[in-house]
């Protein structure tokens, strides 16, 4: 199921369980990058996370979306904890290496944003990344986000403990930009 057309033979599409083996092989790929992960999941694992995505999107808590370019999958991005309550929800995102440096990850996430703000009508979405990862800390930067914390030592990593830096942008300032 497409969500967005990111242009240039790029969507961002809803992840479906057929998607699982290429999903698992991406993120084998890129376990070194993806830092948060304990280690690298079992097929039956990425089935589940995947799974889990659909869940959030029937209980319309979120989505996991996949980044394509022709055809072929070579990213992640995603919509989480939605509260429609308080109007607020997170972004999150990956890109394989291959893929990086090519506005992947911006475009699927000014897509998530914009979907998030004018389609759910939500008020403030939340960017959450380690602050070591200075390439996400920039996309969000690039996306208007402003930093509004640091969570000392909330991000368990493989190596140990990360700080976590939290950024917002609310729908008046989308719209403003």
């Amino acid at each position: 199921m497409l969500i967005a057309d990111l242009g240039e033979g790029a969507e961002l599409r809803l992840l479906e369980v057929r998607h699982a083996p290429e999903y698992h092989k991406l993120v084998c790929a890129n376990l070194e990058r993806l830092y948060w992960l304990p280690g690298a999941p079992s097929l039956p694992e990425a089935e589940n996370r995947i799974r889990a995505g659909l869940g959030r999107l029937a209980e319309g808590s979120g989505f996991d979306g996949g980044i394509f370019e022709r055809g072929a999958l070579c990213g992640f991005a995603g919509l989480f904890h939605i509260d429609a309550g308080q109007q607020s929800g997170e972004i999150g995102y990956w890109i394989d290496k291959a893929a990086e440096g090519r506005g992947l990850a911006a475009r699927a996430c000014r897509a998530l944003i914009g979907y998030g703000f004018a389609e759910l009508g939500l008020h403030r979405i939340e960017l959450r990344c380690g602050a070591t990862n200075s390439r996400s800390r920039a996309l969000a930067e690039r996306l208007r986000f402003r930093l509004e914390g640091r969570l000392r030592e909330a991000d368990r990593v493989r190596d140990g403990w990360d700080d976590f830096l939290v950024y917002g942008l609310l729908a008046g300032e989308w719209k403003d930009a």
